[in-house]
């Protein structure tokens, strides 16, 4: 009888913590993917929220980019201001192994080239 209670326990509550994890790397996938969005369209505000609520400085989108390329390749020096204060990785390569400095030199942004060199 022990046995059997034991595995139903086993069973519901692994499923349950399962289930949570599943609900939780979710969560954070939608909260990287607002991120990413906010990189590339919205604001700074905006941007600095997703992060203060625990979005990762270095999610990346579907083309390996991190907020960081985007920012460099659309000469955002304030966006990448604010990327800096979390620690982004200023050598993250894209699935293109193009770096975020590499991106603003495509995109002739010098002002992105020399931010990102200093």
């Amino acid at each position: 009888m022990i046995t059997k209670v034991f595995i139903l326990c086993v069973l519901f509550f692994g499923f349950s913590f399962s289930a949570h994890a599943f609900e939780k790397k979710r969560a954070q996938q939608e909260l990287n993917e607002r991120f990413l969005q906010s990189c590339l369209e919205g604001t700074v505000t905006e941007m600095n929220e997703h992060l203060k609520n625990g979005a990762d400085v270095d999610a990346v989108n579907t083309f390996g980019s991190t907020c960081l390329h985007l920012a460099a390749f659309t000469n955002n020096i304030e966006k990448m201001d604010i990327l800096f204060r979390y620690h982004v990785d200023i050598n993250a390569l894209c699935k293109f192994g193009h770096t975020p400095l590499a991106m603003a030199a495509r995109g002739g942004h010098l002002t992105a080239v020399e931010y990102l060199v200093n």
